[in-house]
């Protein structure tokens, strides 16, 4: 994740880091990644172009609610949560399942069939976004 941030790091609008209490608390709720919270001591959400890719990050203490107000568990799964968007309407998540992974979903339509997969981490998301070998 430290070559992630340093190559991002002029592009990225970042944010001061989150605290460290609330991911613990959302930690409790769904097994946060450590590559995520590494990501995140470092930028508490934020946005940027990563590669040919937009990225909008949600900051870890709006990710509870925001996920209730677009109802991400009902209809999604309970093992769904949605950690940003790509800057338009498609939403970027983690699905907490065996094996866990990076789905991106229309927030319009939260319909499962529509789920796509991103990635196996949140790592490998940047990685392939930025094309690093």
């Amino acid at each position: 994740m430290k070559q992630i941030i340093e190559k991002i790091n002029k592009s990225w609008h970042s944010n001061p880091p989150c605290d460290q209490q609330i991911m613990l608390s959302v930690g409790k709720l769904f097994p946060l990644p450590d590559d995520y919270k590494e990501f995140m001591l470092w930028s508490n959400g934020g946005e940027g172009n990563i590669g040919s890719q937009y990225l909008s990050l949600w900051k870890i203490e709006d990710l509870m609610q925001l996920n209730k107000e677009y109802q991400i568990q009902k209809y999604l799964s309970k093992k769904s949560l949605v950690i940003g968007t790509d800057g338009g309407d498609n939403c970027i998540g983690f699905y907490f399942g065996e094996p866990t992974f990076i789905f991106l979903q229309p927030l319009g339509d939260l319909d499962l069939s529509e789920n796509r997969f991103l990635s196996q981490s949140f790592t490998d998301m940047f990685i392939n976004w930025l094309r690093i070998k």
